[in-house]
């Protein structure tokens, strides 16, 4: 990565070229459905969009687009005041729909004009850098933006890349297990994955020894993942009963995963190309390189991890990092700070909430809330998360959430909730309670209301304490409960 005269650092992939950059007068739905795109692979007219897994019935482009269009009309129907700009109008618009009996007609070429980097298409919940769940708004541009640029990194369509270097190839299927709300789903499984030329094969609910199933059912390739399910992979007896030598490639989101639990995943698919994937919504997900991917919509694919970093990868394409010192001024290489990043990929602020927006989205750039350092070689060290954020089974977990939930209990007087590392979840919440003279009055003994407390949201992670300082609730004094024991 590449240190600029103003502070900054930028890729070392190549930035998208003209031929390449993404358009600004298509929604997402134009782009995905009716256009062409130099990095793009051209789809087998037989080769299906989707096939649905408990049926096997292969789903193909008129289809998916007549369903687009229907659902884009059915909002129509649904919310007739719905205004042009919004998602489902942009929908139909960019489906070119001829119109009902419920809504007007109109051509794709009186879209064309209008910029959709301001134009909504998703609200995908996020904790932020600390706080309770906030609605990010994600415009059609950065979603197109991160399919190329992901495109781009992993040298989608480029006729010079040996075939054994490619990482996405004729013939590939996608597993699609991960929830489609989430950012990974949505963006790298659903729309990358799709843009690739992959199959994709919707599974419902998931079910691990079912989910093995369809992998060798349905020869699927790339396995879209979190790292529980990487655990269930190393430690489910069920895995030895497969046979995994068709799968190419799985890429890990939405948590780090450890170098042990990586090592034992190699030893599971020997094989098979694994890489992690680093982002958050509000960056639309990855920002980075192939063995792992930081992204902010994409920010990082992955390299080798060192000991004591939870995350290494490589600025994606047209991406622009900063990092930033706790006294504000801007870290060079080896130097620790804040990962603040900027690019076309990014999101455009939460939803009715100016306070938090104010904080995360800054002149253009987003602050991560991670701490990281970044050296010569171009690799981004994640050493430690600055937000306030727990990351259970992939999903965000706010601390200040959970501890409202147990203040409401009456026989709760104070709660600190911290983060415990976890094999299986990733991490796991832990609250430490001190509890009211009510409580102690009631002749309940500690344990019996640590059970009545965690069954109802803590999965038997709490412990009480005596009565402590509201100031507690700062990670780093909530730290030295558990350093002190």
């Amino acid at each position: 990565m590449s240190l600029n005269q103003d502070g900054t650092f930028s890729s070392l992939a190549p930035p998208l070229n003209e031929a390449c950059s993404p358009p600004t007068n298509l929604s997402i739905a134009q782009f995905m459905l009716d256009s062409t795109h130099p990095l793009r692979p051209i789809r087998d007219a037989n080769s299906p969009w989707l096939i649905e897994d408990e049926t096997g019935r292969a789903i193909g482009y008129e289809e998916v687009r007549a369903r687009t269009w229907g659902l884009a009309n059915g909002m129509r129907r649904r919310w007739p005041h719905i205004v042009e700009d919004d998602v489902g109008w942009l929908a139909l618009a960019g489906l070119h729909g001829v119109g009902s009996g419920f809504c007007k007609v109109i051509r794709g070429e009186a879209i064309s004009s209008r910029e959709n980097k301001t134009k909504v298409a998703f609200y995908s919940f996020s904790s932020g850098t600390t706080g309770k769940p906030k609605a990010v708004a994600i415009p059609h541009h950065a979603v197109i933006a991160n399919v190329i640029q992901n495109a781009a990194f992993v040298r989608l369509n480029d006729p010079d890349l040996p075939s054994d270097l490619a990482r996405y190839r004729r013939g590939d299927v996608n597993l699609g297990v991960l929830p489609m709300f989430h950012i990974y789903g949505l963006v790298m499984v659903t729309h990358f994955g799709l843009f690739a030329g992959l199959p994709l094969v919707v599974i419902p609910q998931f079910n691990f020894v079912e989910m093995l199933k369809s992998i060798v059912k349905y020869r699927i390739t790339h396995l879209s993942l979190v790292p529980p399910q990487i655990v269930l992979f190393c430690k489910h007896p069920a895995t030895k009963n497969y046979d995994f030598s068709h799968c190419h490639f799985a890429l890990v989101g939405a948590a780090p995963v450890s170098p042990e639990l990586t090592a034992q995943f190699r030893q599971v698919m020997p094989n098979l190309g694994f890489g992690q994937a680093y982002g958050m919504t509000e960056t639309g997900k990855p920002i980075g390189p192939w063995h792992s991917l930081l992204s902010s919509l994409s920010l990082l694919w992955s390299t080798p991890k060192p000991a004591g970093c939870l995350e290494v990868g490589q600025l994606i394409n047209s991406t622009t990092a900063k990092v930033v010192k706790p006294d504000g001024t801007l870290a060079g290489y080896d130097e620790p700070g804040e990962l603040v990043v900027a690019g076309p990929q990014m999101t455009l602020r939460y939803e009715n909430n100016e306070a938090a927006t104010k904080e995360t989205y800054v002149d253009g750039w987003v602050h991560t809330g991670d701490e990281v350092v970044i050296k010569k070689s171009g690799d981004v060290l994640i050493v430690d998360r600055l937000k306030e954020l727990i990351k259970v089974r992939g999903f965000q977990v706010a601390p200040a959430e959970l501890e409202g939930h147990l203040l409401d209990h009456p026989f709760v007087d104070d709660v600190g909730v911290i983060g415990l590392p976890d094999d299986y979840s990733g991490e796991v919440p832990l609250a430490f309670v001190a509890l009211s003279p009510d409580a102690k009055k009631s002749g309940l003994s500690d344990i019996a209301m640590k059970n009545k407390l965690t069954k109802a949201s803590l999965a038997n992670h709490s412990q009480m304490i005596p009565k402590f300082d509201l100031c507690i609730r700062s990670l780093y004094q909530i730290r030295r409960l558990i350093t002190n024991g």
